[in-house]
């Protein structure tokens, strides 16, 4: 009987076993599938068409679980790095904790396998970088080890460079005393880590912009923002002035957008009346945009956003976002 269960269990390691083609096969194809997409809603007739089109994009969740079933049963091997970088970058609900399971979330299964068998791995930079997106306070340590014991110095770099980038979303000790030793971890990623590449981008622009991040630390004077509204109407940030300001970056399709939404009509509500006023910042289609506004569904007062160079100039990177500006124009909350 024994005999038979383990020929069993040995005819199963082939379908356990994780393949990288197939996991490389995955990227390309959701990447083929959203420049296929793009140049749908580019060659759109009208914002009829352009806005069904704008429903069908891409879900990188659906590429975010068939990459997951491919590596999460071998990540102690140097080839699953990337695809797990990949997973924390553009499909982190895939490695979050799901509600009334028993498992151990894929980010936290990532983060063992990081720290107990790629520390010193020549491949580990993206992860440094990638992790940044699924804030966990234990990913510290990780990357500490990595920044002390990996022999490369541009690994370090990455490295130090993520922890800078963590502390601040982590909110570590106050944002006032993380300051300088994020500074320090960004100094010492422009210097040893200035030529990596790290996915499409260089660690040195990565680190640029973190460094842009200072100016949306707490008690600083907010970016002026200047576009137009569903109107076509031209406005500024810096055109309420005077005014409390909620600044919040948003569209339809992110995670929960319902639940916010309808919390920030309240908002809104409570408002009326008063020297405070919330300005949006979306990235939707401007037919969805027009149409919301319309039916009551988002009755402030947006920026139409849809290239997301706003949202670009405050490096927003996952929505909603909300910054409150007072009525001098600086940032009090976010």
């Amino acid at each position: 009987m024994r005999s038979i269960l383990f020929v069993f269990f040995l005819s199963l390691l082939p379908l356990l076993a994780g393949n990288p083609n197939a996991a490389a096969r995955h990227v390309r194809s959701f990447d083929q599938s959203m420049k296929e997409w793009v140049a749908q809603v580019q060659a759109a007739k009208n914002g009829d068409a352009q806005a069904r089109i704008w429903t069908q994009r891409p879900k990188p969740e659906v590429a975010g679980r068939r990459i997951w079933a491919e590596i999460r049963n071998n990540l102690s091997e140097g080839w699953t790095i990337e695809y797990a970088a990949w997973l924390l970058e553009n499909s982190p609900e895939v490695l979050a904790p799901k509600q009334n399971a028993r498992q151990v979330p894929g980010a936290i299964r990532i983060r063992k396998a990081i720290e107990k068998f790629h520390v010193k791995s020549a491949r580990v930079a993206p992860y440094c970088i990638a992790v940044t997106h699924f804030p966990d306070p234990g990913v510290l340590k990780v990357l500490e080890s990595i920044e002390q014991e990996n022999p490369d110095k541009r690994v370090q770099g990455a490295a130090a460079l993520g922890q800078a980038i963590l502390l601040r979303k982590l909110d570590q000790g106050g944002e006032g005393g993380i300051v300088p030793k994020r500074q320090a971890k960004m100094r010492k990623a422009i210097i040893d880590g200035h030529d990596l590449i790290v996915g499409k981008r260089k660690l040195s622009d990565i680190a640029q912009a973190e460094i842009d991040q200072f100016r949306l630390s707490i008690g600083a004077e907010a970016p002026d923002l200047r576009g137009i509204d569903i109107a076509t109407k031209p406005f500024a940030l810096q055109d309420y002035r005077g005014k409390v300001v909620v600044l919040f970056f948003w569209h339809t399709w992110m995670k929960e957008a319902g639940r916010t939404l309808e919390i920030m009509r309240k908002l809104h509500q409570n408002l009326q009346g008063k020297n405070a006023v919330i300005i949006g910042v979306s990235a939707d289609h401007a037919k969805t945009l027009r149409k919301m506004t319309a039916d009551g569904d988002a009755p402030w007062r947006n920026f139409f956003d849809n290239d997301r160079k706003l949202a670009s100039q405050y490096h927003i990177d996952r929505w909603p976002r909300i910054y409150v500006l007072d009525h001098n124009g600086k940032i009090r909350h976010k």
